[in-house]
């Protein structure tokens, strides 16, 4: 064409622009290497004053312009045309001619427009094949720049591509190893046969993710199948990511978490439990974590503390810590325990609150020493109260039991006077009765320590009320052990304590709409021996008050409510402790006496445990 035309130059340019072009094909002009072929109109001397005319040719115009300016690098002619392809305009043509008053015919414009149409396709095509050349390139290296290892096979387990990252871990060339089956990778495999696939799960649809070890290391496997044709039927993507390092880390983590003595937990904002160490599952009785993951934290607190705990997470959600928060937790066993919690924000890198970490410590130990405590100062303080009102009421009672005596000997006394001195002296006796008891609960006999057999005492115990129980058909189960070792402490005063809590035993089971039974054990371990007295009554609705002086469920007039006050004081003087729970059928309490063994055990001969020392109604 530029021959034909008798041009100085052609150029075929694309545009980028209105303004801006790029040459693709040149004959007779060389664009300048630093502006990778592109040109500016009215930047390029030689195409300077051409800048209408490709103006022009952008507009599917065609110009040709005379310019007889002499200038030997100035272009004296040009001729311009649209390039016209299959898919729009991809650009213009341009011819020039450096001959001063050498200017283009029409007849050549007109021919040169119709080469423009024709270079069009072509130019578009070579610009499309450079253009895929060049993302192909890119796509090869973007492939193997990725360092997880790649590898797409076909339907017959034929490799079909690999990355560069897996060529060099098999110490091959990824030309090598095209065509190869998949059983060339069989080093990055656990599993599998001779002509299968190591990574395809053997699933009609393998996609998915999986855990693979091999070699030591552990690859976590996506794969994915090419859908997008039936030429693509089999094609498969296995992409397998070295999680060895992400592995370990994990496993360090889950190691420092579990070996954390204090119970630990995550959740999200919501309180629905992420993760909990060994430590927590251990405290709530569980078998493993996973029992309590996704399920919500207030599922452990019983439903009269939730609101406490609901308060405490939205405060860790707006990002203010909860320290010793007090709350039960219920045991997969039913029990609940005291726990301290403690709730903190865990943050992201924007500060933001994404969930919560918790902490759990047990307390119900301390809770219970606490309330020992707090007994215990409560009972001294009630002695001393005690104390000196007994002493204070015992001098006018004394001169009341003296007048009232002295007035019934007198015989003067008219009857219906007499009578009433009776009950005057009959009530004086009952208050003198009482201040006794005062006088004992607060200044307790020193404990007579000698070696004591606990089931003999229990049996006398029975002996002294066998006659009631018999009588009203409470029906009394021992459960003695024959190997008890014998106690250090008064056998009176035990008698005293055993026989209180029978008492109230028998009172509580003659009120129950039920067979009366009273069950009554004896046991040993390391730390001493153990007494329990268990009925089938009603309960005790407040058992934590049950050892306050002057507490009683009894009618007014029965009962004083120092028995078992006294009977802690006893307990307590021989080194022991007394409680007690009501029963988890809802049935009844167990009144609980542990005593520590004596410090220099004895031959005790075992109490005789036939029928003619148990009390009537007894049964072994």
């Amino acid at each position: 064409m530029r021959k034909w035309l008798g041009a100085t130059g052609v150029l075929c340019a694309t545009a980028i622009t209105a303004e801006e072009f790029r040459v693709v094909e040149a004959e007779g002009w060389q664009a300048d290497p630093s502006r990778d072929g592109r040109i500016m109109l009215g930047r390029i001397p030689i195409v300077r004053e051409a800048a209408e005319s490709l103006k022009a040719a952008w507009d599917n115009e065609v110009a040709a312009l005379d310019f007889n300016a002499g200038d030997p690098i100035r272009a004296s002619a040009i001729v311009a045309a649209p390039l016209v392809g299959e898919k729009g305009r991809p650009g213009i043509a341009l011819a020039f001619r450096c001959n001063p008053g050498a200017a283009f015919t029409e007849k050549q414009a007109n021919e040169f427009a119709a080469f423009a149409t024709l270079a069009g396709s072509l130019v578009q095509n070579a610009t499309m094949f450079r253009w895929i050349e060049r993302s192909k390139k890119q796509w090869i290296q973007d492939f193997d720049a990725i360092t997880d290892f790649i590898v797409v096979h076909d339907a017959q387990n034929c490799l079909l591509r690999l990355n560069r990252a897996l060529a060099e871990f098999l110490g091959r060339s990824p030309a090598e190893l095209v065509g190869a089956p998949m059983s060339a990778l069989r080093g990055l495999a656990a599993r599998g046969d001779a002509g299968a696939c190591p990574y395809c799960s053997g699933d009609a649809d393998p996609s998915g993710e999986r855990l693979l070890i091999a070699q030591g290391r552990s690859y976590l496997i996506s794969t994915s199948q090419v859908r997008e044709s039936a030429q693509d039927a089999g094609r498969t993507i296995h992409v397998l990511k070295d999680m060895t390092g992400q592995r370990e880390a994990e496993r360090r983590y889950r190691e420092l978490f579990d070996s954390i003595q204090e119970g630990l937990f995550f959740c999200n904002l919501d309180g629905r439990i992420l993760e909990i160490n060994h430590a927590l599952v251990e405290m709530l009785g569980l078998n493993r974590g996973s029992e309590l993951r996704g399920r919500s934290l207030g599922c452990l607190v019983p439903t009269a503390r939730r609101p406490a705990l609901d308060s405490a997470l939205e405060s860790a959600r707006v990002g203010q810590p909860i320290w010793n928060l007090e709350l039960p937790l219920r045991r997969t066993d039913g029990g609940i325990r005291q726990y301290s919690l403690n709730l903190s924000p865990m943050r992201d890198e924007t500060g933001k609150a994404r969930g919560i970490v918790g902490s759990v410590a047990d307390i119900t130990d301390a809770s219970v020493l606490r309330a020992k405590l707090v007994q215990a100062g409560k009972m001294a303080a009630m002695g001393q109260l005690v104390a000196g009102v007994a002493h204070e009421v015992n001098n006018p009672l004394a001169a009341i039991l003296g007048f009232s005596q002295l007035l019934l000997e007198n015989p003067e006394i008219p009857g219906s006077v007499r009578e009433e001195l009776v009950v005057i002296q009959q009530e004086a006796q009952r208050t003198k009765s009482i201040v006794e008891n005062l006088l004992r609960f607060a200044r307790p006999a020193p404990v007579q320590s000698e070696p004591v057999d606990v089931n003999a005492v229990v049996l006398q115990v029975l002996q002294l009320r066998g006659r009631d129980l018999g009588k009203h058909e409470v029906d009394v189960i021992l459960h003695l052990d024959e190997s008890l070792a014998g106690v250090a402490g008064d056998a009176q005063q035990l008698q005293q304590v055993f026989l209180n809590i029978l008492n109230n035993a028998f009172d509580a089971v003659r009120e129950a709409p039920r067979q009366g039974r009273i069950l009554i054990e004896t046991s040993q371990n390391e730390s001493g021996v153990e007494i329990v007295f268990q009925d089938n009554g009603p309960g005790i609705a407040d058992t934590d008050s049950v050892f306050d002086p002057f507490y009683s469920t009894k009618e007014a007039g029965e009962g004083t409510g120092l028995g078992l006050s006294i009977c802690h004081g006893i307990v307590q003087a021989h080194g022991g402790e007394i409680f007690c729970a009501n029963n988890a059928d809802g049935f009844g309490c167990a009144f609980h006496v542990r005593l520590p063994l004596a410090a220099k055990p004895e031959e005790i001969a075992p109490a005789d445990m036939d029928s003619e020392h148990s009390a009537s109604g007894a049964r072994n």
